[in-house]
């Protein structure tokens, strides 16, 4: 399975997932993720990543 990512900004924070209208979007629960020192979180249900874009 490939591993899809997502960028995110800080407007959408909290982050949760799966996102809305995402193909993973009732997959797993819903679960808000915590992002690490170099803005990057991986959901631990389904291997999402994010990362927070700079901009």
């Amino acid at each position: 399975m490939k591993q899809k990512t997502y960028k995110v900004s800080e407007k959408d924070l909290p982050l949760s997932c799966p996102l809305k209208g995402s193909q993973t979007n009732g997959s797993h629960p819903k679960v808000f993720l915590k992002f690490n020192d170099k803005g990057e979180a991986t959901c631990y249900y389904c291997g999402t990543h994010y990362s927070l874009d700079e901009a």
